[in-house]
């Protein structure tokens, strides 16, 4: 009797244990950073391989006092979202996390090289 006790409180917690890891499977985050020094055309591309419901994009940047800087952001259906640099503040932009490639595009008319950081925040909430 004892032993059949231990038997079903073990699968019991092995239950619970099976359906802790699926939820928190199914609601994780992906974050990947990019960075990198542009001064002139710089192109990132970003592989989105699976369905998620919100892409976030962070651009940080040190432009400074430019305001001559586009980021355009093409997403896997070839829309493009333009984006003007007014401050020098970090930038971030929700799109609906669709699957395929995302590229964005750092236009920028001057030879001076500049740092940037690109992180990519997928969410499956």
């Amino acid at each position: 009797m004892r032993g059949k006790i231990k038997l079903w409180i073990t699968i019991s917690i092995l239950i619970i244990i099976g359906v802790v890891l699926v939820i928190s499977y199914k609601n994780r985050t992906v974050n990947d950073t990019r960075g990198g020094v542009i001064n002139s055309k710089k192109e990132i591309v970003y592989e989105v391989k699976n369905n998620y419901k919100d892409l976030e994009i962070r651009i940080k940047t040190d432009f400074n006092k430019r305001k001559d800087i586009k980021i355009i952001i093409l997403d896997p259906n070839g829309n493009e979202k333009v984006i003007d640099i007014k401050t020098n503040k970090e930038i971030i932009k929700s799109f609906k996390g669709d699957k395929g490639e995302w590229t964005i595009k750092f236009e920028c008319p001057f030879n001076e090289p500049v740092n940037f950081e690109v992180n990519f925040i997928l969410r499956n909430k």
